[in-house]
């Protein structure tokens, strides 16, 4: 809890990283996964046993430049 984390985009023409977050609450059961109407729906995961799991952030501030997920791969 209180970590800090990387606001990444990654469902665009341009992924990588925008910003910086924190997270604010610990991590507990995605409710999508459950949802048959959900895009995110897994019929495998059952509620005793999720197998999908999310946590709370707030949005601290910008970076000073973006860095793109092209980028991030030539320094890793």
């Amino acid at each position: 809890l209180d970590h800090d984390a990387f606001f990444y985009h990654s469902n665009c023409k341009d992924p990588g990283i925008v910003g910086i977050c924190k997270v604010v609450k610990e991590s507990y059961p995605d409710h999508t996964q459950f949802d048959s109407k959900d895009p995110h729906f897994d019929s495998s995961s059952k509620k005793e046993n999720p197998k999908w799991f999310m946590v709370d952030v707030k949005y601290v501030r910008p970076l000073k430049r973006f860095i793109s997920l092209a980028e991030l791969r030539k320094i890793h």
